[in-house]
């Protein structure tokens, strides 16, 4: 007999998914009060963690009024202050969806009713490629408060990669692997410039709206400013379309190759696949 991997698992997760979640997800009881706004008609979003995402933040939709809207926290204050800062713009061309309401860490956007891109024609795909990458290329942050680059309330890297491997950092091969990433974290922090970090620019993350036919990028609870953006390419869709990368110095490539294992590692860690994590601990660079 053979044993079904957790990949496998995942595939039929992703089928099944949309089917059951009718099911399992009903609208919860009760409204959140943000700020003097009353949110109703709550319903937990996402599968795996029904209400809240990998990062353990919470994820709902609702009603704002007449409007449909999402409801999520950042990781703290600081770090919604950066998504009310980040609107259109931040992204290139592609949009970021309305901030309707804020309070502290709470966050309501409005919600996007459109298809995603995994549902559009290949040439349509295409053309929305090239918008990634152009946003990829383009990022800047001249227009944000130099008071968010030093502190931007959320990194990626260290508060969310490093953050989800907790207690196996204890396993001497992940600690080793991590003091080594630290070092090189904390030696090309210098030269490695903040930017605006989108960590999930994934065809289902991006919306082409029905009414205006614009693209927006929407799960942005991971969205920030640091030195994440080194991974943007990689974590996006469109490394798969060929387009170039920006050029680096060989020791920042080597950096961006030790995050992009320490994403594999803390990811396979949370998951409980330790013949992955152990494979992506050997020496050899991962590919």
């Amino acid at each position: 007999m053979k044993t079904i991997t957790w990949r496998a698992l995942r595939l039929i997760e992703r089928e099944l998914a949309p089917q059951l979640r009718k099911r399992l997800l009903p609208e919860l009881p009760g409204s959140i009060v943000i700020g003097q706004e009353e949110i109703t008609n709550l319903r937990p979003l996402g599968f795996r963690t029904p209400g809240r995402t990998r990062a353990g933040r919470l994820s709902l939709s609702g009603r704002l009024g007449d409007t449909k809207v999402k409801v999520y926290t950042a990781r703290n204050e600081q770090h919604a202050n950066i998504r009310l800062a980040l609107q259109d713009g931040a992204l290139g061309r592609l949009r970021l969806p309305d901030v309707l309401v804020n309070h502290g860490d709470l966050i309501v956007e409005r919600w996007i009713d459109g298809e995603p891109l995994s549902g559009l024609t290949l040439t349509d795909k295409a053309k929305a490629a090239e918008l990634v990458h152009e946003a990829l290329l383009s990022k800047s942050l001249t227009e944000l408060p130099s008071g968010f680059l030093n502190d931007p309330g959320f990194c990626y890297l260290v508060d969310y990669l490093l953050e989800r491997i907790g207690p196996w950092v204890h396993w001497d091969s992940v600690d080793d692997f991590v003091a080594e990433w630290k070092c090189r974290y904390s030696s090309l922090s210098p030269v490695i410039p903040a930017r605006v970090c989108h960590p999930d620019l994934s065809e289902a993350n991006i919306i082409r709206e029905f009414e205006s036919g614009d693209l927006y990028v929407v799960d942005n609870e991971l969205l920030g400013v640091g030195r994440g953006w080194v991974l943007d390419y990689q974590n996006s869709f469109v490394h798969g379309y060929g387009f170039s990368e920006l050029d680096h110095e060989v020791a920042v490539l080597t950096f961006i190759d030790y995050s992009w294992r320490l994403r594999h590692l803390s990811k396979a860690l949370a998951l409980g696949d330790f013949s992955r994590a152990k494979s992506i601990l050997e020496p050899s660079v991962m590919k």
